[in-house]
């Protein structure tokens, strides 16, 4: 007869033998998606999972944006955000392991000029849910597994040294949106939706001797939801393979492919984890006229060494590739990014802090190159069980000469370089 379990989890940092590749086994993405850990199983049974995770912070912001056409911004401020997490793990008599994963987030804020009303009941009614991940999987601890979905790809999966853990994911997490987007830093690593919301086929391998590798392709950059509905001009098309001249979607990467080997292993406690991983893919062409930007070419290193609780890396990588994972016009320069950082923990407690820097092409025909520079610091403290608190501060710098980085207009000195900092206390809940 077959077995069916709901269970819900508070742990964090486990996975289902080959079924998932856990974030948690590097300092990479530790506050945006986790994989809960479930109960053995035993053959014909399905355990189902259940799990959200909320978080609320109250910070102190500023930045070179917080005077708009005299309009003043308020310094201080309040923001929450809120993911769900369903899945579904089986296993055949035959070994097989199968199941699937969805993450559910919410949308909030008003639909772009709308405005606000006096109230906050009115805006409220414009929260919506969307898909972030849904992917279905199935493999074997002995060959591997193969997922299918909307999915991280194995770059994101096997990043390492880019330290996200100590608390809310530094310039990758929900407290950035205390400041507006364009005094942001751009993130450039591969833990970012602009890579894993796309549809992919992928491979992941059974860890061999602390070795393990995945590869991965996605024929375009729509996801499952997507589908191959496109307008008459073909614009708005997440699928196109080419453009009229002149017609949108020309920026668009095709058939990425990623691949990326990792190696962990620990030495009488001395902890140590590389990765490396290469992402390419072709472009979307246009039809009758000359192609304007380059596909991806893009190499990335990682390191972590760790002891007594410390942990110490980095990450460095480059290539063409332009803003976050975007590609990069023809005879711009190539981006490199190399992050710095360091971690201590200790029972409940996590402290750390990081340092970025990703020189990026920018706007294009400026004759000029945009430099991102971002720091993070901070801490979390385990309260209980999926109750943590963390304390967080971020300090950014974008420039580019030749640009104004508040309005993108080209040809102008103003606002060429522009900050931001907040300082953040808050709580996440993960049940």
């Amino acid at each position: 007869m077959r077995k069916l379990l709901l269970t819900s989890t508070v742990m964090l940092g486990a996975s289902l033998g080959m079924a998932h590749a856990s974030m948690f086994q590097s300092t990479a993405d530790a506050g945006s998606w986790y994989v809960p850990p479930v109960a053995k199983l035993s053959p014909g049974q399905i355990v189902v999972h259940i799990d959200l995770r909320t978080n609320v912070y109250f910070g102190v912001a500023g930045s070179s944006a917080n005077n708009v056409a005299g309009n003043k911004q308020s310094a201080v401020g309040m923001v929450g955000y809120n993911r769900m997490y369903f899945g579904a793990d089986g296993l055949a008599a035959n070994g097989l392991k199968y199941g699937m994963s969805l993450e559910v987030r919410q949308n909030f804020g008003s639909p772009l000029g709308t405005g606000f009303g006096a109230g906050a009941s009115g805006n409220s009614t414009y929260n919506t849910l969307f898909v972030r991940r849904d992917y279905v999987y199935m493999g074997t601890d002995q060959l591997g597994t193969f997922r299918f979905g909307q999915t991280d790809g194995p770059a994101t999966l096997f990043l390492l040294g880019t330290f996200e853990g100590f608390n809310d994911g530094g310039w990758n997490g929900d407290v950035p949106a205390m400041v507006p987007g364009a005094v942001q830093p751009v993130w450039a690593w591969a833990d970012v939706g602009n890579l894993y919301t796309t549809g992919k086929i992928e491979y992941l391998s059974p860890n061999l001797a602390g070795f393990d590798f995945g590869i991965s392709f996605a024929p375009s950059q729509a996801g499952i939801q997507d589908g191959g509905g496109c307008t008459a001009a073909y614009t708005g098309c997440a699928m196109q393979s080419s453009v009229a001249a002149g017609a949108a979607g020309i920026a668009q990467a095709k058939n990425t492919v990623e691949v990326a080997g990792r190696y962990r292993g620990n030495f009488s406690g001395f902890g140590v984890a590389a990765s490396a991983a290469y992402i390419g893919s072709g472009y979307v062409t246009n039809s009758s006229g000359p192609n304007k930007y380059d596909g991806l070419s893009v190499g990335d290193f990682g390191l972590e060494l760790s002891y007594a609780g410390v942990t110490v890396g980095g990450n460095v990588e480059g290539g063409q590739m332009n803003g976050q994972w975007g590609l990069m016009p023809k005879g711009g320069k190539q981006g490199v990014a190399w992050i710095a950082g360091a971690q201590y923990t200790t029972g409940p407690v996590v402290i750390g802090a990081s340092y970025f820097n990703y020189q990026d092409q920018g706007t294009f025909g400026v004759g000029t190159q945009r430099s991102n520079t971002g720091v993070a610091a901070g801490g979390t403290y385990a309260i209980a069980p999926g109750l943590v608190a963390y304390l967080s501060y971020l300090y950014g710098d974008i420039r580019q000469g030749g640009v104004n980085l508040l309005t993108g207009a080209t040809g102008t000195g103003s606002n060429n370089e522009v900050h931001s900092q907040v300082i953040t206390l808050g709580t996440r809940f993960m049940w």
